[in-house]
């Protein structure tokens, strides 16, 4: 596989330098009218506007002549309060220009109407949702003289019917706040999580913080806005949170460290054309990654994101690892991708969560990384939840039928059976059906255990067969020997995903067999969205991509674009954030209070028409 030498000087100047992509302002000054400038914002136009003293999401409404219930789509959290200083956005496309006005007058408990030309009573009473007599109560001229194109008429916020509508008439708040003594290493963005208030929130009640913080002075902290709601489902936290336009950056600092190996690899950059066989062989991995997330990079750019992508080399050393985390700038990150190796990433996961930066692993890791520290997510699924998917599948889909669960004799499945059992007999004590069904036969299997096997297969009803063992020598064995069966009985095996690699199995086997894999990911390669992605990074890389180029690829453009819509409050957005992209589906848990964020993506795939099709 060859490496072009636009590729090596490309990747060698990115590890030392970094890459910066388009860098729009977004940041603006409000002096009470429509700010009319353009953002672009996750690919779409907006004007953004900061509440300012006396404001009301109506007035806004009425500032850029956008309906409420727009508004409120865009900035959803508004709906339960905003401070003064908090940033609105105004999707473009919404905004009706002919009907623009400059302001909305507020009077006390009043909203100032004007009537229009046209305007009835009664639709009057319909927009604001209050009844006629009271806007007749408020405006006795009305009855004698009616209404008149022109003529300012008082609205009673308290008579409206819609309590939860009342919040959009309510100005926002004023110098209610309360004191925060600074204490060493936080920041103005550390402190805006901690008490879920916006950056420009604390900014614009502290007179921008020109000298910025200093540890012992006491700061004003504005509380306009409820906590996040943490409820506990099933054993796995779920955190109602709120969207903060303010969280929205101009730009975002994204850390990936990736073990390059370049001190192993410093003859193959001297060379004119690279190859495979040239580079250090572990190497291979980071870089096929790390193309896939420039083509990542690359779509992202088209819809507007703006990345600072600042590429380290780890090699497999917690010193050299070290040593990277000394750097100023490993402070000032939105994101860390990596490192791959446990001990590396064990470490800048505790720099992540000293700093409150949000980290992900990409490759498969103990779940121990997400003990006590929510700052970490982890993309890799782990055996436990697919097994347990498994059963959920087989419960719904197969319990009629006779499911046997291979324990190989010395090896440790016994985990993933045990989970298995554990979780198709909480299903069945959970069902309404008043059926009686069996449940999964264990099977300890040692060297002479086939015989018991084929006394537990049943000739009247599909034998669902799960091997969760990946040793390749035992499962070539017991599919020879089940192939000889396939007449006999009716046999549906179900095996890892390691089955991929082996090139010892024939594929008649697979087919006869009904063979199913269970796996974390899955590349359809009848997919439009696959085949366009193959053809733009063959054009940049001159070979095809990989099951790492595909994870780089997926990883980035899941992670940046939560950030391009959501800014840096993704991390908690993301949990009822479901996306399936090239290779990986992306549906986040939060796995306890104080824990990180574990992915679920499971696939069940079946062999037929010599290929895999995707079961769920």
């Amino acid at each position: 596989m060859g490496i072009t030498m636009k590729f090596k000087n490309r990747i060698a100047f990115i590890l030392f330098f970094g890459l910066l992509l388009a860098l729009p302002n977004i940041l603006s000054a409000q002096d009470g009218t429509p700010n009319l400038e353009i953002h672009k914002v996750g690919g779409k136009e907006y004007y953004i506007h900061t509440i300012e003293v006396g404001n009301t999401l109506y007035e806004v409404s009425r500032m850029y002549a956008i309906p409420i219930k727009e508004l409120l789509k865009a900035n959803p959290s508004a709906a339960s309060g905003y401070a003064i200083g908090d940033r609105i956005m105004i999707p473009l496309k919404e905004v009706k220009r002919k009907d623009f006005t400059q302001s909305v007058e507020v009077d006390g408990n009043y909203l100032i109407h004007k009537v229009e030309k046209k305007n009835t009573l009664y639709a009057i009473s319909k927009e604001y949702d209050v009844d006629q007599k009271d806007i007749i109560a408020e405006n006795p001229q009305i009855a004698t003289e009616g209404l008149k194109e022109g003529l300012e008429i008082r609205i009673p916020v308290a008579k409206i019917k819609k309590t939860e509508e009342k919040q959009l008439y309510q100005p926002a708040l004023e110098n209610k706040w309360m004191t925060h003594a600074v204490q060493p290493k936080e920041t103005v963005y550390s402190l805006s999580k901690q008490y879920e208030v916006s950056i420009d929130s604390i900014l614009s009640v502290n007179n921008g913080l020109v000298g910025g913080l200093r540890i012992g002075e006491s700061i004003n902290i504005p509380l306009l806005k409820k906590p996040s709601v943490v409820t506990k489902e099933d054993t796995q936290m779920v955190i109602t949170a709120m969207f903060d336009s303010a969280a929205i950056k101009p730009i975002y600092k994204v850390a990936l460290l990736l073990p390059f190996f370049l001190e192993k690899n410093k003859e193959a950059l001297t060379m004119e054309t690279v190859n495979a066989a040239d580079l250090y062989a572990m190497s291979a991995y980071a870089i096929e990654f790390y193309e896939g997330v420039l083509v990542a990079l690359d779509s992202l750019k088209k819809e507007g994101l703006s990345v600072q992508l600042n590429v380290f080399d780890t090699g497999n050393d917690t010193a050299k690892t070290g040593e990277i985390l000394m750097k100023p700038e490993m402070k000032t990150m939105d994101l860390i991708i990596g490192p791959l190796y446990y001990k590396n990433f064990v470490k800048v996961a505790d720099f992540a969560k000293l700093h409150q930066i949000n980290i992900v692993s990409p490759v498969k890791q103990s779940n121990k990384i997400l003990l006590g520290n929510s700052y970490v997510s982890k993309v890799a699924t782990s055996s436990p939840l697919l097994v347990k998917k498994l059963a959920d599948y087989s419960f719904d889909h197969w319990k009629k039928e006779n499911i046997i669960l291979i324990n190989h004799q010395g090896e440790e499945d016994d985990a993933s059976v045990q989970t298995f059992v554990k979780t198709y007999k909480e299903l069945m004590l959970a069902s309404n059906d008043s059926m009686m069904y069996a449940v999964p036969t264990e099977l300890i299997y040692g060297d002479k255990s086939f015989s018991n096997l084929k006394n537990n297969l049943n000739e009247l009803k599909q034998n669902i067969i799960y091997i969760p063992s990946e040793n390749q020598a035992f499962i070539t064995i017991l599919m020879n020997q089940l192939y000889d069966l396939r007449d006999e009985y009716q046999i549906t095996l179900i095996v890892g995903d390691n089955i991929q690699s082996y090139d010892n199995i024939e594929i008649n086997y697979l087919h006869d067999l009904n063979v199913h894999v269970l796996t974390s990911e899955y590349i359809d390669p009848s997919s439009v969205a696959v085949d366009d992605f193959k053809q733009k990074f063959y054009a940049t890389n001159q070979h095809l991509p990989t099951k790492y180029s595909y994870l780089g690829h997926d990883v980035a453009y899941f992670y940046l674009s939560l950030m391009n819509e959501f800014g840096v409050n993704y991390d908690v957005m993301f949990l009822g954030y479901k996306k399936e992209l090239l290779m990986l589906n992306f549906d986040y848990f939060k796995t306890g209070i104080e824990s990180g964020y574990e992915n679920h993506s499971v696939f069940l795939l079946k062999y037929e028409d010599y290929r895999l099709n995707k079961v769920f």
